[in-house]
Order: structure tokens, then sequence, then C-alpha cells
């Protein structure tokens, strides 16, 4: 997984960071049969099923660093725990291949690209130097 940072958000009992790069998108679409931006317009519009939901976050945690076998776990655990209460998992969901497929806006991170010859450049993908430990401060904010 090298430099390339992933999502830190809220998920269960506690926070961790979410991603998904070339093995967890194959991973998606054998277990999924769809593409990730098929995923993605499912989980937006409302249309997934909870165990598109389930796959989503588990993937996106075992590409942020958990083992498989935790990355299960905590899926299992978390997701559709209280029946019909889908929603903070869908949130995450979005929020975890949303993050992988478009990088981080400029108004989320704080940061804002130079202007070249006078007009804004689109957002860049974010990068990381390193992949440390994870702060509880929001993106663009110093640890």
């Amino acid at each position: 997984m090298g430099d390339v940072p992933g999502i830190v958000l809220a998920f269960g009992p506690a926070r961790f960071e979410f991603l998904f790069l070339s093995s967890q998108w194959q991973e998606l679409q054998r277990v999924l049969g769809l593409g990730p931006w098929e995923v993605e317009l499912r989980l937006i519009g409302g249309k997934c099923t909870e165990r598109e939901l389930r796959e989503t976050i588990r993937i996106g945690l075992w590409g942020g660093g958990l083992s498989v076998a935790e990355a299960l776990d905590l899926s299992g655990s978390y997701v559709g725990a209280k029946p019909g209460d889908l929603g903070p998992a869908r949130l995450t969901a979005i929020s975890a291949i949303s993050y992988s497929l478009h990088g981080l806006d400029d108004e989320l991170s704080g940061e804002s690209p130079p202007p070249v010859d006078g007009k804004t450049q689109p957002s860049p993908r974010r990068t990381a130097k390193s992949r440390g430990a994870k702060s509880s401060k929001p993106p663009g904010q110093s640890a």
C-alpha cells in the first residue's frame, strides 16, 4: 500500500483507515460482480443490498491495513447489527469508496491548489509522505 493514504472514518468501535487499490477493486468485482462506479452509484442511490454494504466496508478496511480476518469480523459485526439500521454503514461505505475513486475535495481538505496562469486548477489527488498513526483531527489539520 506504500505511500497512498486512505481515509479515516468512524466505524463500529473506533476509527479505521479505508482504502481501495488494485487488489481491493479486483476483490470487489469478484465478490459483487459490479465495478467500482456501479457500486458507488448503488450506494449513493440507496439501491444497495446489505451484502454490498458489508463487502464494500470489509474490502475497504482490508485495503486500509487490517488483516482479512479482522476486516471480516468488523464488517460482519457492525453492518446490519441492528435490523433496519444500515444508514451509518451506508455513509461509511459511500465515503470510503468515493474517496478512493475521486480523492479528497479541496474544500474538505483545507488545501487550495495554486492558480496557474490566473486559473484555478482542479483538485489534485491527495498524497502522503507516510502512513503513520491516524489522527483524530479532520483532514488538512495538523496532528
